[in-house]
């Protein structure tokens, strides 16, 4: 399977191949290391790149979901079967599994929209301790 890691906080993206065997834990470890968060802050969500840009992407927030998503994705990498019984000698298209961080989509700073917010609640709350 072939990821295509979107950091929208960062403006970068990276590619990530991994076997469809992998375990669910191994792609949040692995994914959580390129956004640079803690794997269980993860908010991941997956679109496939055969679909519209603008089409809602997918939540992929449990193993549940990731065996849904490797579902889906099998059509595009296991041969089809012909009439014949044999299989499909015509080339496959590569479809990638585009991945994004809900959580850290934001203008572009590293914390996203959410780190703002929760700057501005940790100065309240000093406020209120000092009166």
């Amino acid at each position: 399977m072939t990821f295509e890691v979107n950091d929208k906080a960062r403006g970068a993206r990276k590619n990530l191949t991994l076997s469809s065997l992998t375990p669910w834990a191994d792609l949040q470890n692995q994914v959580a290391q390129i956004f640079d968060v803690y794997p269980g802050s993860l908010q991941l969500q997956y679109r496939l790149s055969n679909e519209k840009q603008n089409s809602l992407p997918f939540d992929l927030n449990s193993h549940d979901a990731y065996v849904e998503m490797r579902n889906q994705l099998k059509p595009f990498v296991v041969p089809k079967i012909l009439a014949n019984g044999k299989p499909s000698k015509s080339i496959r298209k590569l479809v990638t599994v585009q991945l994004f961080n809900k959580g850290a989509e934001g203008d572009g700073v590293s914390g996203g929209k959410g780190a703002k917010v929760s700057r501005s609640l940790m100065l309240q709350r000093q406020a209120t301790y000092i009166y």
